[in-house]
């Protein structure tokens, strides 16, 4: 399992949510928050991805936020 924290200031719920149902087919994300952080757990990720699931997840959730903002 990997475990991932994302500052709220830079990623929005909403943005991380809908990367979570773009990637949910390649690995069980739990999403949970706190007051500053969204906390992200990746479990059964699939091989032929697993090392570079984490690191596109967050460039796609990242793009998200900033793209959403803009609207």
């Amino acid at each position: 399992m990997t475990t991932v924290a994302l500052d709220k200031r830079f990623y929005a719920r909403a943005a991380v949510d809908e990367t979570v149902e773009a990637f949910g087919h390649l690995a069980k994300i739990t999403v949970s928050t706190t007051k500053d952080r969204i906390e992200l757990s990746f479990d059964e990720i699939d091989s032929e991805v697993g090392d570079v699931l984490v690191d596109e997840f967050l460039n796609y959730a990242l793009a998200t936020t900033i793209s959403n903002r803009g609207s």
